[in-house]
């Protein structure tokens, strides 16, 4: 579960952080970053995990339009706090992410906060909601924005497979 990120194993920092935070109710600072997809540490266009200094740090896949990146950070911004309040952890999160991941099948662009199992389902599906919202306020197309994704997710998949 431990994937280095710019040189930091950010599995075991963040798991320190999500007990730090959790018992002091003190927030972090935030970062987003833009990055390329196949940085992402699984088949994702969002993902966060705490660094060595305790900054929630915000990964979102390049889109090619930073409207559509905005909306994925939006999404994540919606979805961690209300994560938090319902005491789901990082790693709650990212065990059942990474869970997710491996037994996704190539073409499948599901996400795992779709999946009522998920232990943050009810909070992606608000940040859901709230991220269709702004998306429109941008006036993009929500199946354009969801195509796109689903390009970045399956491309990635059939790269991941063919090693």
């Amino acid at each position: 579960m431990f994937k280095s990120i710019d040189g930091l194993w950010i599995g075991f920092w963040s798991n320190f952080w999500d007990e730090r935070y959790s018992s002091t109710r003190k927030h972090p600072d935030f970062k987003i970053k833009v990055i390329d997809h196949k940085k992402q540490r699984y088949n994702t266009v969002g993902d966060y995990y705490y660094n060595i200094f305790g900054s929630l740090v915000i990964l979102v896949s390049d889109m090619g339009d930073w409207r559509m990146e905005y909306l994925i950070a939006f999404h994540e911004l919606s979805e961690i706090p209300l994560c938090w309040e319902a005491g789901i952890t990082n790693r709650m999160i990212d065990e059942f992410d990474m869970e997710y991941d491996s037994r996704r099948k190539p073409g499948d662009a599901s996400e795992p906060g779709d999946d009522p199992d998920c232990p943050y389902f009810k909070c992606h599906q608000y940040a859901s909601q709230q991220e269709r919202e702004m998306c429109a306020k941008f006036g993009i197309d929500w199946d354009e924005y969801d195509n796109r994704i689903a390009e970045l997710l399956n491309k990635r998949a059939q790269e991941e497979a063919k090693k």
